[in-house]
């Protein structure tokens, strides 16, 4: 009886209390009260307000607007924001405690950026392009109505000395990562006497000096600048007259968007993933620890549905099933007549798995994965059933984890190996279990490789000068040095082995739109042959040949044009046995797929939509090529009819937000990682 009678209470109590309060990071745009007791600033596109001590804060606006950038009036009884609301940013203004809605106070069709309010709270200062060839300062009473012109000229980040006729301003538009720059965008703070007075301007810092904010508590002016050895942009302060300037936080990352109070004793600002305080009087940093009660203002799980927006497509050796990437999963189209039947989900994950490929023989596909932050090598087949359109189970492995980055995996035609890119284009081997064979080239730029049909030789192309790639060659095993056989000063690029092991495709570009396709004979004695015997052999049955022979001496003397078209850095695909050639081109002012034989006979238009294709494939029969579209559309076209057909799909997706969010993160940090160009 005891039991039931404590256990109500504690039911109670426990329905009935709210949410944990979660500390926040990543909120934006701190802004004082006018006394320096509380802070307003954007958190998930809202509103907040809290003390500056820190604790739990307050929900100001619930619109799935973006709302941002706040400023309290003088006062303290209001608070400014700007929303986009209505399509464009716009100026708002509410009570501070939110008890009423946000009355709107501009109209205009451009971008409105807010910049705080006058000495007398009558009215707000805000930059717009409107009538003006650059933005300009705009004033607008608190009532509304029409906005004036309150300086004619381009500046920023205004603020007002206690008198309330002069005022200080940022010009200059070099963004703040670019540190130190020396220029005309350069920014400076500048001093101005209103309503007529010469604008003077105070620094001359060579860099960024900005944000200009006027203590009325000790008559100094703070500002962030990046003059300090460190070259991170930091608080200072210096006179009024620009004299006599001195550090007063040294942060390691940069100060972003600080604003001070109304009675001078307090700036707020942004620091990483923190807003941090700075105290005029005590001259103190102080990290106030926020908490808010969260809750999703959207489903955190939905199922949604994709038509299109395909990434990439692989087709199977068998060209019965077709591999698809959305949404960075993958799927699986069961290609029966050439139509699509079943479609089957392989993955299901919130990380991104791209640059699918087949093995030559198993039910197999290799492709790359972001699941740990960095793109590692992975393989995936059937559990229980012969194809992966009859499954529903799928057994996946990750056969290379490293901290580094690897892609654009490609089995060996027999199978029993994988070459694949490292960071920046580093070109290497493994066996298909992922032990390693080596790095193949000493050079860090490979862009496109492909496989000898015996598995014991690769092309690739990699770039030699600026732009300009060239083809190479070099033994699977990498005991030898890869060896030029384009040596162009074309851009030549994608190579390509035909089946016989005989000849190599590829593209080569120049730098004024013509685009060629070419081919190099392996054999000497291939290119003693005349045009006649290669028509009296031309088959369609091809042998796939079991050893490979080249004669490197004078290699680029066998090098023959089949065809030229208009074009830039495109995309080529040739049938597996090398006699036909599908090639990207913007003849007639489209960008459509045409293709061409070996020989260089029947120049065709096979698609005449501007489908902008991504990437496309040619069957072995040389009749149809499988295409995407730029949309992201899949289609097969007939060459003979020049008629496509779209391989139409309609698949759902679960999207779990939070998790994707951890993703994009984890995406972004990874191309700063590699992407980054680091001089030192």
């Amino acid at each position: 009886m005891k039991f039931k009678k404590l256990m109500i209470p504690l039911l109670v109590i426990a329905f009935a209390w709210p949410a944990w309060p979660a500390e926040i990071m990543g909120a934006r745009y701190p802004a004082p009260s006018p006394d320096g007791k509380r802070i307003a600033f954007s958190y998930y596109g809202d509103v907040w307000a809290v003390n500056a001590a820190g604790g739990r804060a307050e929900r100001l606006t619930t619109n799935p607007a973006y709302e941002s950038r706040p400023y309290w009036s003088p006062d303290g009884r209001t608070i400014a924001f700007v929303t986009d609301r209505w399509g464009n940013d716009d100026i708002c203004i509410m009570p501070a405690d939110g008890m009423d809605p946000p009355k709107r106070l501009t109209y205009y069709s451009n971008y409105d950026a807010l910049y705080g309010w006058t000495p007398d709270g009558q009215a707000l200062i805000f930059a717009a392009q409107r009538s003006t060839i650059r933005p300009v300062l705009y004033e607008i009473a608190r009532s509304g109505g029409t906005p004036r012109i309150f300086l004619n000229f381009e500046a920023y980040n205004i603020c007002f000395v206690t008198d309330g006729k002069t005022v200080y301003f940022e010009r200059g538009g070099a963004d703040w990562w670019r540190r130190r720059y020396k220029g005309g965008s350069d920014q400076d703070i500048w001093r101005k006497t209103l309503p007529d007075g010469r604008s003077e301007r105070i620094t001359d810092y060579q860099g960024r000096d900005a944000y200009p904010m006027y203590s009325r508590l000790d008559g100094k002016l703070y500002f962030v600048s990046d003059r300090s050895p460190d070259i991170v942009s930091n608080i200072w302060r210096m006179n009024p007259d620009g004299s006599d300037a001195e550090q007063m936080t040294f942060e390691r990352d940069d100060v972003h968007y600080p604003r001070i109070s109304f009675d001078g004793s307090l700036i707020t600002f942004e620091c990483f993933d923190e807003i941090c305080t700075y105290d005029v009087a005590t001259r103190q940093v102080t990290r106030p620890k926020i908490y808010v009660t969260e809750d999703y203002s959207e489903q955190p799980f939905s199922f949604d549905d994709f038509t299109g927006n395909a990434s990439e497509f692989a087709l199977s050796p068998t060209e019965t099933e077709l591999a698809f990437v959305v949404h960075g999963d993958i799927f699986i189209m069961q290609l029966k007549e050439n139509k699509p039947e079943k479609i089957v989900q392989v993955t299901k994950t919130s990380y991104v798995e791209k640059d699918v490929a087949w093995h030559p023989q198993k039910e197999m596909l290799v492709y790359v994965s972001n699941e740990d932050g960095d793109m590692d090598i992975c393989t995936i087949e059937p559990q229980n059933e012969k194809e992966f359109y009859e499954d529903l189970v799928f057994k996946s492995r990750k056969i290379l984890d490293t901290q580094n980055t690897e892609y654009k995996p490609k089995f060996s035609p027999d199978g029993e190996m994988i070459a694949y890119l490292k960071n920046h284009g580093e070109l290497h081997v493994m066996h298909n279990n992922g032990a390693q064979i080596g790095k193949l080239c000493p050079d860090n730029d490979a862009l496109w490789i492909d496989w000898s049909p015996d598995s014991k030789w690769i092309t690739f192309s990699r770039t030699t000068l600026g732009w300009r790639e060239d083809v190479f060659v070099v033994h699977a095993d990498g005991k030898e040095a890869p060896v030029n056989i384009s040596n162009h000063p074309n851009d030549d690029y994608h190579p390509m082995w035909s089946q016989d092991g005989r000849r190599i495709a590829f593209a080569s570009r120049d730098a004024v739109g013509n685009l060629w396709m070419k081919y190099v004979f392996l054999l000497k004695e291939d290119e003693e042959r005349d045009r006649e015997y290669w028509e009296k052999t031309d088959s369609d049955t091809i042998e796939v040949a079991a050893n490979v022979f080249i004669d490197f001496d004078n290699i680029g003397d066998r090098i023959h044009t089949v065809t030229q078209v208009r074009g830039g850095y495109n995309r080529v695909a040739q049938s597996p046995d090398g006699k036909q050639f599908a090639i990207h081109s913007d003849n007639l002012s489209s960008d459509d797929i045409w293709t061409v034989d070996w020989l260089g006979k029947e120049l065709k238009r096979v698609t005449n939509t501007n489908v902008d294709p991504k990437m496309f494939s040619v069957t072995r029969d040389r009749k149809r090529i499988h295409y995407l579209t730029k949309r992201g559309n899949l289609f097969m076209a007939d060459i003979a009819s020049v008629q496509s057909q779209p391989l139409s799909f309609n698949v759902e997706i679960g999207i779990d937000k939070v998790a994707e969010r951890d993703q994009i993160f984890k995406e972004a940090w990874w191309a700063l990682q590699d992407g980054f160009y680091d001089s030192g």
